[in-house]
C-alpha cells in the first residue's frame, strides 16, 4: 500500500531504507574486511541503531592485524585527519566536513546545547592545536590540528567574520544570524534608515511587530522613534496649511504611533492590540472615524464611474447576466449567494472589477477577498480572506471569525454591501460556514432579521475553478479534500451557479485564422485536460488510468532530462538578461516536487553573474510543543538546520541582487507582499533585503524586508520549528502549487517525477498566455508510455457542477 502514496519522503518508507542501509553496510563491511582499506583485519563487530527521525547507522569496531598495520603516528594520519580540508583542492569534502562533522556550537555562544554539563563541554571542545599526531598515557590517539591548517588557527580567527574580529563569540555567532534577540531588530531599522524613506520604515516596524516575535516592544519604539517621526511634521504642515507649524515631541509622538496605527488596522490589529506598545492620546484619537470603512470610501468616484461605463460594455453574455444578478440584488435587499465558475483567463477578474466599480461609484462598500494572497493582488483593493475577515488558522465545523461586537471590522462588515470571495474552491468549507455565522451574529444585532439569513442578509459573490489545485486537508485523502471543499457544504444549495466559458487569458494573436484555431484548440485542450476528459492510459501495476498523451507541439524534450537544456529553452540569453524585470516576471520553470524546484534555482543562482551574500537562520524548537526541557535540548542547532519544509526558507539563503525572489508570508497585502509575490533583489544589506516587486498591482514598487519568526506546519515533526529567517525562496523555478494565480509568457513544466495531486498539471499547462510558451519537459525514462505523464482529476468534485459541454 505504502507505494501508492504520492509525495513521500525517505523517512516515509522505512521498509526500503531498512533494505537499503542493509545493502550499502554489507557492501562497507566487504570494503573494510576484503579490500582491507586501513588493512589487514583480524576481528569486526557492528551494532545498528535507529535514529529519532527513524534512519538508521552503524557503530563499527575492526580489530587490525598489528603485525600489519603498525599504530604510528604516520599509519593514523594516513587515514584520519581532524583538520578541515582545503575548499579550493576539495570543495565537496570541504561542505561535507563544514556541515556535518564540526562540533558547536556549544560554551557560551549556545549553553543549552545537549553536550554542556557544568557549564563545560562534555566533549572537551575546542580542541588543543597539534603540530603532529600523538598518543596520551593510555595510547589514544591526539589528532594532528595544526595551526596552519585550512581550519581557525586561534580563537581570534574563530571570533573573525567576513574579515572583522568581534569581542566575543557571541557577537561572532549574532554576525552570521545564529543568534536570537531583539538587537537585530534595531541593527535593521538603523540599517533601512540608510536607504528608506520614513512611511517605509514604519511600514517595517509593523512587520517587525507582527512577525519578528519582539522581547522588548517599548525599547524598539523608544530607540527608533526618531527616524518613524522623521517626517511627520512636514505631513501636518502641508495637511493643514501652516507653513511654520512646530509640533511638540509629544505631538509628534502621538501623531507617528497614529500612522503606526492605521497601517496595524489594515492587518485587522490595533496598538492596544501589541503588548507593552505606547498608545496614542485619547484627546486625539477620539475623533478619528472608523478608518477601515474611511478606506473603503476613499475612492475617485468619476474615475469609476468612468472606469465602469467602459467595461460594461465589454462584457459578454453570461457576464452581464452574473452583473444584472448581483446589482438585482443589492438595489432590491435580497439575500444572495452566487458562484462564478470559470476556467483561468475567462474574465472573472474583469468583472469582478466592474461590479466593484459601479458601487464605490454609488459610495457603497466592497470587500474583494481571494483564497490566496496571489489573487487578492489582482482585485482592486483585495485581500486574503482569512486576514480581512480574521478567519481561524485552524478550522472546525463550529468555528467563528474573530471578530467581536462594536468594533470598526464589525462596523464595516455591517455597512458592506457586496463580498466578493475568489478562488473558492481553495478554501475549506468551513472558512465560508465560519463567516456565515459570524456575520448572522455581527449584522443580527442590529437587525434582528438577518440572524435567520445566509451570511446575514449580505449578497456574496464567489468565483473560481474546481479544475486548479485544491485544498490542502492535512493527512487528508482524496474523499477528505472533495468533502471540504465548498460544493460540499449547506451553503451550495442556495448558490447561483453560472459557467463562464470563453477564455481571455489565451489570446487571439493577431487576425490570422490559423493562429485564432491554435489558441482555440489549445483551449479545448486544457480544458479536458482539467475536467478529465482525455483519453488515458495505466501504467504497470496501476489500476487506475492516469496518464495522458501531451501533444508533440508542447512537448520540448523526453527521456532523461539535463537541466541545463530546461533552463537554455525557458532562460534563453540568460547571462545578458539576468537583471531585467520584465524578462525574469514573464517566464518560470514549474515542477511539482520542491527539492525540483530547489536543485534548477541552486543552479541558476550559481549561473547568474555577480556574487552572492548568504543568510543563514536562526533555528530552535518551540518549547510549548515539548514535553520537557531535555526534549528541548535533544535536538541539537545542527540538525535543525537541515530540515527542509514546505512554506519555509531554507536555512541558508543564498541572494545576488537582481535575482528573482517568492515572499513566502503575507507580510503586507496592501503594499502588495503577499504569500507568492515575485520581487528582484535591489539591494542584500546585513539585516534588512531591499526588494522591488515584479508582479501584481503594485509593480515597480520598492520593499523592505526583515528577517521574520516562521514556524513549521508539518506535523510529521514531533516538535514545531521555528526558523528566524527572511521569508524568501528564489524563485526562476517553483512548484506548481505556488504558481496558481501566476501569468506567464513562458513555462516551462519540469516532469522527473509525475504530478501527484488533482488539478496540478492542469495549473501548470494554464499558466501560459498563448500556447507558443508552453513546454513540457518528460522524464519518461522508465514509463510504458513514451511522451505521456499523469493528469490526477477527483472527477467526483464535479458532480454538482454544470459541466462545459452541456
Amino acid at each position: 500500500m505504502l507505494q501508492h502514496i504520492a509525495n513521500q519522503k525517505v523517512e516515509d518508507r522505512p521498509d526500503i531504507v531498512a533494505r537499503v542501509f542493509k545493502l550499502k553496510l554489507k557492501q562497507l563491511m566487504h570494503c573494510l574486511k576484503k579490500e582491507q582499506y586501513f588493512g589487514a583485519t583480524i576481528a569486526d563487530v557492528y551494532t545498528i541503531e535507529f535514529q529519532k527521525r527513524g534512519l538508521p547507522h552503524a557503530h563499527i569496531l575492526l580489530w587490525l592485524n598489528k603485525d600489519k598495520c603498525e599504530p604510528s603516528a604516520e599509519y593514523i594520519d594516513s587515514i584520519i585527519s581532524a583538520e578541515i580540508p582545503d575548499m579550493k583542492i576539495d570543495p565537496d569534502l570541504y561542505d561535507a566536513v563544514s556541515k556535518y562533522m564540526v562540533h558547536g556550537p556549544c560554551g557560551t555562544a549556545n549553553p543549552k546545547c545537549p553536550c554542556m554539563k557544568n557549564d563545560k563541554c562534555s566533549k572537551n571542545y575546542p580542541k588543543a592545536f597539534n603540530e603532529e599526531t600523538t598518543f596520551d598515557h593510555n595510547g589514544y590517539p591526539i589528532y594532528k590540528r595544526r595551526q596552519n591548517s585550512r581550519g581557525p588557527r586561534s580563537y581570534e580567527e574563530i571570533r573573525t567574520i567576513n574579515g572583522h574580529t568581534y569581542p566575543t563569540f557571541k557577537d561572532a555567532c549574532y554576525a552570521l544570524g545564529l543568534l536570537n534577540n531583539d538587537k537585530e531588530w534595531n541593527d535593521a531599522m538603523r540599517e533601512a534608515n540608510q536607504w528608506g524613506m520614513p512611511y517605509q520604515l514604519r511600514e517595517l516596524f509593523v512587520t517587525m511587530l507582527l512577525f519578528c516575535e519582539i522581547s522588548d516592544v517599548n525599547n524598539l519604539w523608544e530607540t527608533n522613534y526618531n527616524i518613524l517621526s522623521e517626517d511627520i511634521e512636514r505631513q501636518k504642515r502641508k495637511l493643514f496649511g501652516l507653513p511654520e507649524l512646530q509640533l511638540s515631541e509629544e505631538a509628534k509622538k502621538t501623531y507617528t504611533l497614529m500612522e503606526i496605527d492605521k497601517i496595524l488596522m489594515k492587518y485587522g490589529k490595533r496598538l492596544k492590540d501589541i503588548k507593552n506598545m505606547p498608545q496614542p492620546k485619547d484627546s486625539e484619537v477620539e475623533g478619528m472615524e472608523n478608518k477601515l470603512i474611511m478606506d473603503e470610501r476613499m475612492y475617485d468616484r468619476k474615475q469609476l464611474h468612468s472606469e465602469w461605463s467602459t467595461k460594461i460594455k465589454q462584457l459578454n453574455t453570461v457576464q452581464l447576466e452574473v452583473y444584472n444578478a448581483v446589482m438585482n440584488a443589492i438595489n432590491n435587499k435580497l439575500e444572495e449567494v452566487i458562484f462564478v465558475y470559470g476556467h483561468g483567463g475567462t474574465g472573472k477578474t474583469f468583472l469582478y472589477g466592474t461590479i466593484s466599480a459601479k458601487l464605490r461609484a454609488e459610495n457603497k462598500i466592497v470587500l474583494n477577498v481571494a483564497s490566496s494572497g496571489i489573487a487578492a493582488l489582482l482585485l482592486p483593493g483585495g485581500r486574503t480572506a482569512h486576514s480581512r475577515f480574521e478567519i481561524p488558522i485552524e478550522l472546525f465545523d463550529y468555528s467563528t471569525c474573530n471578530v467581536k461586537q462594536n468594533t470598526q471590522l464589525a462596523e464595516l462588515l455591517q455597512q458592506t454591501s457586496l463580498i466578493i470571495w475568489d478562488e473558492a474552491p481553495m478554501d475549506h468549507r468551513f472558512a465560508f460556514e465560519a463567516l456565515d455565522r459570524t456575520l448572522r451574529d455581527i449584522v443580527g444585532s442590529k437587525n434582528p432579521d438577518a440572524s435567520s439569513k445566509l451570511f446575514g442578509g449580505k449578497v456574496v459573490l464567489l468565483g473560481g475553478d474546481f479544475r486548479q489545485v485544491l485544498l490542502i486537508v492535512p493527512k487528508g485523502g482524496r474523499q477528505d479534500v472533495v468533502q471540504a471543499s465548498i460544493n460540499r457544504s449547506y451553503i451550495w444549495k442556495s448558490c447561483k451557479v453560472f459557467l463562464l466559458k470563453t477564455s481571455m487569458r489565451v489570446r487571439d494573436v493577431g487576425n490570422e485564422d490559423e493562429k485564432i484555431k491554435t489558441n482555440k484548440k489549445f483551449n479545448e485542450w486544457l480544458l479536458a485536460m482539467g475536467d478529465g476528459r482525455l483519453d488515458t492510459k495505466a501504467e504497470t501495476q496501476e489500476n487506475e488510468p492516469t496518464w495522458i498523451k501531451i501533444p508533440d507541439e508542447y512537448v520540448y524534450g523526453t527521456g532523461k532530462i539535463d537541466i541545463q537544456n530546461v533552463v537554455d529553452e525557458i532562460y534563453p540569453d540568460f547571462l545578458t538578461k539576468s537583471k531585467d524585470d520584465k524578462y525574469l516576471r514573464d517566464r518560470a520553470i514549474l515542477t511539482p516536487l520542491n527539492e525540483d524546484a530547489e536543485r534548477i534555482n541552486d543552479y541558476m543562482v550559481d549561473l547568474m553573474p555577480g556574487d552572492y551574500k548568504v543568510y543563514k537562520s536562526c533555528d530552535e524548537i518551540c518549547q510549548s510543543s515539548v514535553d520537557s526541557e531535555e526534549q528541548f535540548t535533544a535536538y541539537p542547532p545542527e540538525y535543525l538546520n537541515t530540515i527542509r519544509l514546505q512554506g519555509l526558507p531554507n536555512h541558508e539563503l543564498k541572494l545576488k541582487e537582481g535575482m528573482p525572489v517568492m515572499l513566502l508570508r503575507n507580510i503586507n497585502p496592501s503594499r502588495g507582499l503577499c504569500n507568492g509575490t515575485r520581487l528582484t533583489v535591489t539591494r542584500a544589506g546585513k539585516f534588512v533585503v531591499e526588494a522591488k516587486i515584479i508582479t501584481g498591482s503594485q509593480i515597480g514598487k520598492q520593499v523592505l524586508i526583515p528577517r521574520i519568526m516562521m514556524t513549521s506546519t508539518d506535523t510529521k515533526l514531533p516538535f514545531i520549528l521555528k526558523r528566524r529567517q527572511y521569508p524568501l525562496k528564489p524563485c526562476y523555478a517553483m512548484t506548481i502549487n505556488k504558481s496558481q494565480g501566476q501569468s506567464l509568457n513562458s513555462v516551462g513544466v519540469y516532469l522527473p517525477k509525475p504530478v501527484f495531486s488533482h488539478g496540478q498539471l492542469y495549473v501548470a499547462a494554464s499558466r501560459t498566455t498563448s500556447p507558443q510558451g508552453l513546454k513540457f519537459f518528460i522524464d519518461d525514462e522508465k514509463q510504458k508510455y513514451k511522451g505521456h505523464t499523469r493528469n490526477i482529476v477527483y472527477q467526483e468534485v464535479f458532480s454538482n457542477l454544470p459541466s462545459i459541454e452541456n
